[in-house]
């Protein structure tokens, strides 16, 4: 996975179709207060709610306003959705999609109150991956994946650890608070074909397959930067 904060900050901020650090929500972005807010819900469980709402962005180079996804998260039994933003070292601008492609964001996965999303950038070559913690409201990781990657399935732990599996080899690999590293190989799918059911976790302990035998790794506290 690529650690360039140049190459990211550039794709952050190159204007495609999916537009964040060059926009900013205005307008018609409200929401009723809490997860019963209206929306259209991206993910959710008993503890925490992701959703969108249709929103006008204006972009900051053109000041041209576009119709667009804004995307929110809330806690349940908490007053007050928030709109997510990314990290202020890379902008700290909304999660806004302008396309109906949902191509450009996927994968969405919630585990307590960590939501994980791959975010793909349409002039770019890389698939891009964010994780937030919905109670503080933060997006605590955001890295590229390796250049020509489109890892087939993402997970979550329950505290923020993230795991993935190449779409070219099936090598597992994770990030944690312990850094980054390959931790195994999964069985495909189909012959030589891996999928959105590769890996799967539970609480804290991510489980695949290999040679037909469950293998299993504890990630260890939230994903971070290094």
């Amino acid at each position: 996975m690529r650690r360039s904060v140049v190459l990211i900050v550039s794709s952050i901020c190159a204007v495609s179709a999916l537009l964040t650090a060059t926009t900013r929500a205005v307008g018609d972005t409200r929401v009723a207060p809490g997860c019963a807010s209206r929306g259209h819900t991206v993910v959710a469980n008993d503890k925490a709610r992701v959703f969108w709402n249709r929103g006008r962005v204006r972009t900051l180079g053109t000041h041209q306003v576009l119709r667009a996804r804004v995307y929110f998260g809330c806690i349940r039994h908490k007053r007050g959705a928030f709109r997510l933003r990314f990290m202020p070292r890379i902008g700290g601008s909304a999660l806004v999609t302008t396309t109906d492609d949902y191509e450009s964001v996927g994968r969405p996965r919630l585990n307590g109150t960590f939501f994980a999303l791959e975010v793909a950038y349409f002039d770019n070559l890389e698939e891009d991956v964010a994780v937030w913690n919905l109670r503080t409201h933060r997006n605590i990781y955001y890295n590229g994946f390796d250049e020509g990657l489109d890892p087939p399935d993402i997970e979550v732990s329950s505290r923020g650890g993230l795991a993935w599996v190449n779409d070219d080899n099936g090598a597992v690999f994770k990030v944690d608070r312990l850094g980054q590293a390959r931790i195994g190989k999964a069985d495909p799918c189909r012959v030589d074909e891996w999928c959105g059911s590769t890996l799967s976790v539970d609480d804290t302990t991510l489980s695949w397959r290999t040679n037909g035998s469950s293998q299993s790794f504890t990630l260890r506290g939230p994903a971070r930067n290094y």
